[in-house]
Parts: C-alpha cells; sequence; structure tokens
C-alpha cells in the first residue's frame, strides 16, 4: 500500500495529463458526434424545405386554374340568370354549354408528400419556428376549409341535379344541356332559384379559394426567403 501512494505521490502529475487526455477525447468524440447529427438535421431539413416550396408552387399553379375555371362558370351563371329573367330572350345553341357548366365546379388536390414527411417525422424538424407554424395552418387550417368547401360543392352538385335533370336534357358532350322547354324553363321559379343560389355559392368559394391562394403564396415566398430559392 505505502509503495503504491509512493507511486501516486511521484507521477500524479502522468496520471493527470492522462485523464485529461482521455477526458478531452471523450469530449470532443461528443462533440464532434453532435456536429455531425446537427448537420445531418440541417440537411434533411433543408430538403424538406425545397421539396415542401416546389409542392407549393404546384399547388398555386393549381389553384389558379380552379379559380379561373370557377370564375367562368360564375359569370356564365349570371348570364344565364339575366336570359332567365328577361321575357324577351331566346334560346340559341351557344347556350346548352352554359346550361351544361352551371352545376359544376373544378376540384382542389393540392400536393401533399413533402408536408407528410415532415408530418411523419416531427415538425420539430422545422427549426424555423415562423416557417413551422406557417406550413401547419396552411395544411391543417386553410387547405381543410377548401376541402369542406369541396365537400359542399359535390353536395350542391347533387341537389340542383336533381332539378336540373327535371328540365335539360343531354346534348352532344356530357358538359352540354338543353332545356326540354326553354319558355317554360323561363317561369319555373324552382329553376331559377337553383341557379341563383349556385352563382351566390360560387362567389363565396371564389372569395374563399383567393384567400388561400394567398395564403399559400405568402408561404411559398417565405420558404423561398428561407432556403434561398427564387419563386417564380
Amino acid at each position: 500500500m505505502k509503495r503504491i501512494f509512493t507511486t501516486l505521490s511521484q507521477k500524479w502529475p502522468e496520471y493527470l495529463l492522462e485523464i485529461l487526455v482521455i477526458t478531452i477525447g471523450i469530449l470532443g468524440a461528443f462533440a464532434l458526434n453532435n456536429w455531425n447529427e446537427a448537420s445531418k438535421a440541417r440537411k434533411t431539413e433543408h430538403e424538406l424545405l425545397v421539396a415542401m416550396h416546389h409542392d407549393l408552387g404546384e399547388n398555386v399553379d393549381q389553384m389558379k386554374r380552379v379559380i379561373a375555371f370557377d370564375s367562368t362558370i360564375y359569370a356564365r351563371l349570371n348570364v344565364l340568370i339575366e336570359i332567365l329573367d328577361s321575357e324577351e330572350s331566346v334560346y340559341h345553341d351557344s347556350l346548352k354549354v352554359y346550361f351544361g357548366y352551371s352545376n359544376r365546379s373544378a376540384s382542389f388536390d393540392p400536393q401533399r408528400l413533402a408536408y407528410e414527411s415532415i408530418k411523419s417525422m416531427g415538425f420539430n424538424v422545422i427549426s424555423d419556428l415562423e416557417v413551422r407554424n406557417k406550413v401547419i395552418e396552411l395544411y391543417d387550417q386553410y387547405y381543410g376549409h377548401f376541402k369542406a368547401a369541396g365537400e359542399h360543392q359535390n353536395a350542391m352538385y347533387i341537389e340542383s341535379s336533381r332539378i336540373y335533370f327535371k328540365h335539360l336534357r343531354g346534348g352532344v358532350t356530357p358538359l352540354e344541356k338543353i332545356p326540354n322547354d326553354f319558355e317554360l324553363l323561363k317561369g319555373n321559379d324552382e329553376f331559377k332559384n337553383v341557379i341563383t343560389t349556385l352563382a351566390a355559392d360560387m362567389n363565396s368559394i371564389i372569395s374563399l379559394h383567393n384567400l388561400i391562394l394567398q395564403k399559400t403564396i405568402e408561404t411559398r415566398d417565405l420558404l423561398s426567403a428561407k432556403i434561398n430559392i427564387n419563386s417564380k
């Protein structure tokens, strides 16, 4: 025992140095591992945000087409309302398309691949709180409203079709409808009420879609700024 204490008293600086070297080595290994993990996390986040940016660009383009289509339908509905309310109006072949499209609407199926990947990994994979909140709000709230509006439109289509088929027959294409009796149709309050309801409903939906489009553009542009990608 005495020999051990004697050895320790003589070589303690050497032992201390070894302990320091081992400690520094362990801490360095931990630091390097943490740095590697952080680097991998940053790379994964960047890849996901780039993919999200692409998806949002696709969504913007798709929504613009949806709004353009629905705006055309809304304009045609208003033309039909004016024609049906006018005693002097007469039927002409161009109205086949107006009747055929009047209870139609475009559908929107947002790109969700990047969002679902982020969701499955946990939203904390997005380190920027502003970006994280914007993405969650867009997909969970605004796209949810879009889905609900689409379901409402489908219900309206089913209900209006019941009345349509009583007064209209098919044309050359599935999207053409011809009145069975145009003059009687002009005096049919039930049919005119359907047309005016569809027009009012379409106007509200277009306003909602424009809002969601703006939110999509805002989120896409925020991502552009964060990851240095130019938006078109």
